[in-house]
């Protein structure tokens, strides 16, 4: 709920506040006076450095459609449900990671092998990524391919 929360959460900064803009010139004065509201409604946990992750979190993720998670259309209405796997402290860290490729494949290991949070800090900081990438260029691209099938037809598959 939390992932879901954070994301939402970004889209309307992004959206609504921003109105459609990454940062606009009074972006920095929007997240802190949204920081102050939040914060006053519902407590802590809504610092300007959090709406600032919250915001990025949806810039990264709402663009992708075939990763981890998926998006439904719903037939009765346009909207769009995403549906993440990971925690929100999984998506932190994904986040810092630029390249899509990179990041999808820690994604995915993430939930296929049911990485701690732990774990996957260690696999990033390993480079396991890059390393894999130099070893097995060919035959890991494929291993990739089929493995976000899989994922596909499991997503698919729980529908």
């Amino acid at each position: 709920i939390e992932t879901y929360c954070k994301f939402e959460t970004g889209k309307f900064i992004i959206e609504d506040e921003l109105e459609g803009k990454y940062r606009a010139s009074y972006g920095k004065k929007v997240l802190i006076l949204l920081s102050e509201k939040l914060t006053n409604k519902y407590g802590h946990g809504w610092s300007v450095e959090t709406l600032t992750l919250c915001r990025k979190f949806y810039t990264v993720y709402s663009k992708i459609v075939n990763s981890v998670y998926e998006i439904n259309h719903s037939s009765h209405t346009k909207s769009q449900q995403h549906h993440f796997n990971l925690s929100w402290s999984h998506y932190l860290i994904l986040m810092r990671i630029d390249n899509n490729e990179e990041r999808r494949f820690y994604e995915i290991e993430s939930y296929n092998q049911n990485w701690s949070v732990r774990h996957l800090q260690r696999q990033v900081a390993s480079s396991l990524y890059e390393r894999l990438a130099l070893c097995f260029m060919s035959s890991w691209q494929e291993t990739i391919k089929r493995k976000t099938q899989r994922m596909d037809r499991w997503i698919q598959w729980n529908k």
